[in-house]
């Protein structure tokens, strides 16, 4: 399992955190920490932020897909 680290400047970022990871990658975010805590459920408004990192799972290659939109473009 891979985590991910939320960049400064990356797609998810750029776009005021509101990116369909599932849709466009195949991962599925099993948490997000921010300040230490895990954020297991997500409601619409949620929004990622610079500094979150997430947990990704998937088939092998779809937590290498998702990690281009949470890195620095």
């Amino acid at each position: 399992m891979e985590l991910l680290d939320v960049e400064d400047g990356a797609a998810t970022v750029r776009e005021n955190g509101r990116t369909h990871v599932r849709r466009q990658t195949g991962s599925v975010e099993v948490a997000v920490v921010r300040d230490g805590r895990p954020i297991y459920r997500r409601d619409k408004r949620f929004c990622y932020k610079l500094g979150n990192t997430v947990v990704p799972v998937g088939d092998r290659e779809a937590p290498d897909r998702a990690s281009a939109l949470f890195r620095r473009a």
